[in-house]
């Protein structure tokens, strides 16, 4: 226990140090390392004091591209008063006060603004699809400089407009007075990195030959690519890292641009479904969609379930509650399989810390609190844990729609979430309502559903709202087997290689609403299904047509940990119980895993009351520069 204590102890003395000012939060995730960590202590109650309602994002990749999600959400920085925000609406950024949500200056680009800027030194930094890396006077917005990450300025069909050949998606970071981003998103067109002098904008150096290097690519195979620069960069020591959207990052030497590696071919090291647009950076490691590489050679260490650094610890949370890693990995000695000595390199736990709620994602770390999310779209502050006592939830609130990210600064809270609001929370008792919610959640992520793995397959009625469910087992989402990563473990068989081909799942839940009510479903599955809705088909995927039998095979596999997104139209809802149930299908009796997972919502827009907004800008007028929207 001592051992356990000292741990606490020391995790509870490192998240009082950071390098930055807490009262700012200049940068996506807080500082050039990424680790969504600050000293910035808000109080234990906190309220709402006003919204912004946003035109609803537009993202640039289709919902089953979750690695290149980036613009799914608003996301804002904070420096002094002023809460600026991009957006991939109207080429815009926007300066709002902190205190009030009123406008203070907004800047119009000639593309969509889709990353999340950056600013240090009363200098703002971004890029936008236009082409073009911009710097503004952060306290005005005016122009102080703006250059060109590609050749020329050459236009494309993008998104349904004109955008340039090389848009500027790599989104800055900056140290040293040097600030470092991307442009271009095909490597055959070539891709450009770039540092340059953050007050000036002049060249410190440019690389643009690594977009046709010829080494091995996914599954093996060689070609000529390199990385694509879709995301967050980072930077860690002499190292920069370069998000690469759907492969893992590549990394520089910051201070030369000379290329160091890109594993792209990782698969074989534990890696499948690595890359991403996020990433996190620490001493000789950097973390990418809960993947841990080294920064000197790429090499894969292991998964780690964290989303905070601390100067001393990883911070995350898993079923049981928050989690802690001693930072980094540890090398050690030891012996293989055939006796001879062999390195060993590991993530180690040193602290876990139960709770009762059921966290489902960490935001950020601010002072001695974690702000992360939880069932129901609530936001919850949980207290880090301390000699004295455990982690436990302080403050939480339901909002109508789910929190995708938060940032802290200037004493106040600030939520982006998946429809467009951005939510300010703070220390002052308001009158400010939450808007109306435009959707009513009819089933969560996580829920529990009753479940049929073993046995014969049940009769044709078992899709009805009638029928009799109560022998079934039940257990929470996520469903299944292979990965390691379930709620809920389901049976297979006892023959691996001749596993069960179908599993059988239903749900019922109550809905204060009836008649054709337009729905809204995400759901994620291995390998295929077929949905109904109180005994009616209506969906099917990766299943073949006709009539599907419990030995009926899935058609194809769908992209790991991939969520879906599919509407149910004109389809009736009962007033009181309804049922959605679900049959699962293996592609082949060897099929290593089985997933399933779902969430459905119903439109009620116009139901309630509208909120009390301040700020809010929902007009838009077409400028010289941005056309074919």
């Amino acid at each position: 226990m001592k051992r356990v204590h000292s741990c606490i102890l020391t995790l509870s003395l490192c998240v009082l140090t950071s390098v930055l000012y807490a009262a700012d939060w200049p940068t996506w995730r807080f500082d050039a390392r990424r680790s969504a960590s600050s000293d910035l202590e808000l109080p234990d109650s906190l309220h709402l004091q006003w919204v912004l309602e946003l035109p609803a994002p537009r993202t640039a990749w289709p919902s089953n591209q979750p690695k290149l999600h980036f613009d799914r959400l608003y996301e804002p920085i904070v420096v002094g008063r002023s809460l600026i925000l991009p957006s991939m609406v109207n080429d815009t950024v926007t300066a709002y006060d902190t205190r009030t949500g009123d406008k203070r200056w907004t800047f119009v680009a000639s593309g969509p603004v889709r990353l999340a800027p950056a600013a240090a030194n009363g200098r703002l930094y971004f890029g936008s699809d236009d082409g073009y890396f911009y710097c503004l006077d952060s306290d005005t917005g005016e122009l102080q400089w703006k250059f060109l990450g590609g050749p020329s300025e050459k236009w494309t069909i993008g998104n349904e407009r004109l955008i340039n050949m090389w848009p500027s998606r790599g989104a800055p970071v900056i140290v040293d007075n040097t600030v470092y981003f991307g442009a271009s998103i095909w490597p055959f067109m070539g891709t450009f990195l770039y540092a340059l002098d953050a007050k000036t904008g002049a060249v410190r150096w440019t690389n643009s030959g690594t977009g046709a290097n010829y080494h091995l690519q996914q599954h093996h195979s060689p070609a000529f690519a390199g990385v694509s620069p879709q995301g967050y960069f980072a930077v860690s020591g002499d190292y920069l890292v370069v998000s690469g959207g759907r492969t893992v990052p590549a990394v520089f030497n910051r201070h030369t641009g000379k290329y160091l590696h890109f594993v792209v071919w990782s698969r074989d090291m534990g890696s499948k479904g690595g890359g991403g647009y996020e990433v996190m950076a620490g001493d000789n490691y950097y973390i990418n969609r809960g993947k841990m590489y080294r920064l000197d050679d790429g090499a894969f260490i292991g998964s780690v379930e964290a989303s905070v650094l601390t100067t001393n610890a990883m911070i995350g949370a898993n079923a049981e509650g928050l989690i802690g890693y001693r930072s980094g990995f540890v090398e050690s000695e030891g012996t293989d399989r055939k006796g001879e000595t062999a390195k060993k390199i590991e993530v180690k736990n040193i602290w876990k810390s139960p709770l009762k709620t059921k966290l489902e994602q960490v935001f950020a770390r601010s002072g001695s609190k974690v702000y992360a999310l939880a069932a129901k779209n609530t936001l919850v502050a949980v207290t880090l844990p301390t000699l004295e006592s455990g982690a436990r939830v302080v403050w939480e609130s339901p909002l109508p729609d789910r929190p995708l990210n938060l940032i802290t600064a200037d004493d106040r809270l600030f939520v982006s979430s998946e429809n467009g609001h951005i939510y300010c929370f703070g220390a002052e008792k308001t009158e400010t309502q939450f808007p109306g919610r435009e959707e009513l959640h009819l089933i969560s992520k996580g829920s529990t559903w009753r479940y049929v793995d073993s046995g014969p397959a049940p009769d044709a009625s078992w899709t009805s709202v009638e029928f009799d469910d109560s022998k079934w087992d039940e257990g929470a989402a996520e469903l299944g087997f292979g990965d390691g990563t379930h709620a809920t473990l389901l049976l297979f068989g006892a023959d691996p290689q001749n596993k069960r081909m179908s599993y059988h799942f239903r749900h019922a839940f109550d809905a204060s609403v009836s008649g054709p009510t337009p729905l809204k479903a995400k759901i994620r599955v291995d390998d295929g299904c077929v949905v109904y809705l109180n005994g009616e088909e209506v969906k099917r995927l990766h299943m073949p047509e006709g009539e599907i039998k419990p030995g009926t095979t899935a058609t194809g596999t769908p992209a790991e940990r991939t969520w879906v997104d599919f509407t149910i139209a004109g389809k009736s809802l009962r007033t009181g119980k309804n049922v959605l149930a679900v049959e699962v299908h293996q592609r082949a009796p060897a099929s290593s895993d089985l997933a399933l997972d779902l969430e459905l919502t119903a439109d009620i827009e116009g139901q309630g009351p509208r909120a009390q907004i301040t700020g809010l800008d929902l007009e838009w007028e077409p400028v010289v520069g941005s056309i074919l929207r």
